[in-house]
């Protein structure tokens, strides 16, 4: 059986009815109307010509183009006319132009360029004239900076020497004040040299005076006697038992006043290197006092006689 496409007359072909891929021929009688469709996607439908189609429709459209052509020439034609008149027109009005150019605006413009060449010149002058006024400017300027610069230089010197002179004279009050200072110290330290040397000149009187003492004792024999042998010291005795507190007698009557003692030597000792000075404090005991880059004097005390020696080496 033979492959058959959509078919119908033309007045009943409805396009949007066709699948993709599908074909459509209209079968009228009328060739006019035998026409063929195709569908490439859901409602793009184009149709398709044939080789007799092609020429029928290219001898008719030879007789419009031809029509359009003649048209268009006549257009272009009538254009060149105009423009033809027109540059008739034209060249009247530069031959006017040309002989108002020559006979009036030609020697104007001579005259113009004459002046301009004048004013040119003019021009050059002033020119020369304003770059040596620049110079000069410039030169001034020149000399007022240099004068400038000497003027802040003066300024500032000026300024230093005063910066200069208040620092001395703030110098000369501070040297003045350690002056002032100096001069209160020396005094102070003038009276304690004083009161030193008053002290020191009294300690020499005093060594002096126990140094004689302390000659004619070595001299008349009675500060150093002979050492005697010592003998071996006992065994210490146990300490016996304390005994009981007795009753306290009646204060028995307040005894005469004793005569006044004698003067002690003065409270100053300076002992010097070799001799030494014993005093006895409040409590009873007995100290040695001597030079502290002197000897140590060395005792021995006699517990039978009660006799304290000083042991010396005797050459």
């Amino acid at each position: 059986m033979a492959i058959q496409v959509r078919r119908g007359l033309k007045s009943d072909f409805d396009p949007s009815k066709m699948l993709p891929g599908e074909w459509a021929v209209a079968i009228d009688s009328d060739t006019n109307n035998q026409i063929v469709w195709m569908c490439f996607t859901a409602g793009v439908v184009k149709r398709m010509g044939t080789w007799e189609d092609f020429k029928r429709q290219i001898a008719e459209a030879t007789d419009d183009i031809r029509e359009e052509y003649l048209a268009e020439f006549q257009a272009i034609l009538n254009q060149i006319e105009e423009l033809a008149e027109q540059t008739s027109i034209n060249t009247d009005t530069v031959v006017t132009i040309r002989d108002d150019f020559l006979n009036s605006y030609l020697p104007q413009i001579q005259d113009c360029l004459s002046k301009s060449k004048n004013y040119a010149s003019n021009a050059s002058a002033s020119a020369s004239a304003a770059k040596a006024s620049e110079t000069n400017a410039k030169t001034s300027e020149t000399n007022a900076k240099a004068s400038e610069t000497a003027s802040m230089k003066s300024e500032n010197a000026s300024r230093i020497s005063e910066s200069n002179a208040v620092g001395a004279a703030q110098t000369a009050t501070d040297k003045a004040d350690a002056a002032a200072t100096s001069a209160v110290n020396a005094s102070e330290s003038a009276t304690v040299a004083v009161t030193a040397k008053d002290t020191a000149v009294k300690a020499g009187d005093d060594a002096k005076a126990l140094v004689d003492e302390a000659m004619e004792m070595l001299e008349s024999g009675s500060l150093v006697g002979p050492p005697g042998i010592q003998g071996p010291q006992g065994e210490k005795g146990d300490t016996g038992a304390t005994g009981a507190q007795g009753i306290q007698g009646p204060k028995g009557d307040k005894g005469d006043k004793g005569d006044k003692g004698d003067t002690g030597e003065s409270g100053i000792t300076t002992p010097v290197n070799g001799f030494f000075t014993l005093a006895v404090d409040a409590d009873g005991n007995l100290w040695s006092y001597y030079a502290e880059d002197g000897t140590t004097p060395e005792f021995e005390y006699d517990s039978e006689t009660g006799n304290l020696y000083v042991v010396q080496e005797v050459e």
